[in-house]
């Protein structure tokens, strides 16, 4: 199940806020603070994902997590090399049909 994106607690926060502020204060005030709670949370939330995400970009070669990097690991050992295109030589993903620089589809395997 995916997470619920910080902008969306941002957007619904302030919504709710505004709307209870615009209607009636005095009767909706615990709504307004509800609004004020879920924007606070929803700016801490988009925070921490650029702050990640700034993090993974000045580190471009760590993984983003030891579970990724060691699938990927085994599935590199799996198929055991990289794929080239009989017509132009370009290397390409190994569930490629079609060569992304010519379009041929005859691929032959090279250890690597």
């Amino acid at each position: 199940m995916g997470k619920i994106h910080g902008v969306a607690y941002l957007g619904i926060g302030f919504f709710i806020a505004f709307v209870s502020w615009i209607f009636d204060f005095s009767k909706l005030w615990f709504f307004f603070i509800i609004g004020i709670v879920m924007a606070g949370y929803g700016l801490f939330r988009v925070s921490t994902d650029i702050h990640a995400f700034h993090k993974v970009r000045k580190n471009p070669h760590h993984p983003v997590s030891p579970a990724h990097h060691a699938a990927y690991q085994h599935q590199q050992q799996q198929w055991g090399g990289v794929k080239h295109c009989k017509q132009c030589g370009a290397p390409t993903h190994h569930g490629a049909k079609f060569c992304h620089g010519c379009g041929h589809t005859n691929f032959h395997v090279q250890a690597g």
